[in-house]
């Protein structure tokens, strides 16, 4: 049976991943801590029927201070 066009669309689903990871961590080693395994390989496959949102707990602060001290070193 078909859907009809004027079918309510089917509830939304949500898939939660918590990490708890030390503060005092800096932002290299939390993201391998909490990295996924073949997490961009997944992305892209479900990218085309899906919207996707990522939300980070990480201040965004910290990223920017990491990605320029970074570019310094290098």
């Amino acid at each position: 049976m078909e859907p009809s066009p004027s079918a309510p669309p089917p509830p939304a689903r949500t898939s939660v991943s918590t990490s708890m990871v030390p503060e005092e961590q800096g932002v290299e080693e939390m993201t391998l801590t909490v990295k996924w395994s073949d997490l961009h390989e997944f992305l892209s496959a479900v990218y085309a029927e899906y919207d996707i949102m990522i939300w980070s707990a990480t201040r965004v602060w910290e990223l920017y201070a990491e990605a320029n001290t970074k570019k310094r070193e290098a």
